[in-house]
């Protein structure tokens, strides 16, 4: 049960700490907005709410969860990764481009 416990308290974590790093309202809006996310999120939210009410046992619970867990925990990544900013690559100017060019085009 400490196992489980703490795989619960870091799911709990992980899903606190994305929702505060993105806000509540652009959390929602990019679940919304991405039709895998929804999925996932629709997928493991409805699964746990049909396994929470059919089974009353704590054992079992755990072994009915595990299912919905890497839909879960692939809806985070997936979330995290959209929500961070775009990098921008700047490329840096080749000056000797065409002289590396002429370079690989010559023959002996």
């Amino acid at each position: 049960m400490l196992l489980s416990a703490l795989e619960a308290s870091l799911f709990i974590w992980l899903t606190v700490s994305l929702f505060y790093k993105t806000g509540i309202g652009k959390g929602f809006a990019l679940i919304l907005g991405t039709p895998i996310l929804l999925f996932c999120f629709l997928f493991a939210i409805v699964f746990a709410i049909g396994v929470g009410i059919n089974s009353g046992n704590f054992g079992t619970l755990v072994r009915y969860k595990i299912p919905l867990m890497p839909f879960y925990l692939a809806a985070l990544y997936i979330m995290q990764a959209k929500a961070q900013p775009k990098r921008r690559v700047v490329a840096k100017p080749q000056l000797n481009s065409a002289r590396k060019f002429s370079r690989l085009a010559t023959t002996e």
